[in-house]
């Protein structure tokens, strides 16, 4: 079960982390996360990282269901 794993809030901790360092220390403006006080504060300037997280979901599905289905992770 997903309740017991801790691979969930490993990557609820450190992917907040990994997106925010290289923003940091690296100065790259281009690399954002959405997170709950950005959503908050810019509601209207949301919407193409909805779009573009959708089309990435969409397009990743399909393939992690494929190497599932093929027992190939």
């Amino acid at each position: 079960m997903a309740i017991n794993s801790t691979i969930i809030p490993a990557i609820c901790i450190t992917w907040p982390l990994a997106i925010s360092m290289p923003t940091i220390f690296a100065h790259w403006t281009w690399l954002k996360y959405v997170d709950c006080v950005t959503v908050a504060e810019s509601i209207d300037h949301i919407w193409p990282y909805i779009g573009v997280s959708l089309i990435l979901l969409a397009l990743t599905t399909p393939g992690s269901a494929l190497l599932i289905s093929r027992k190939e992770l």
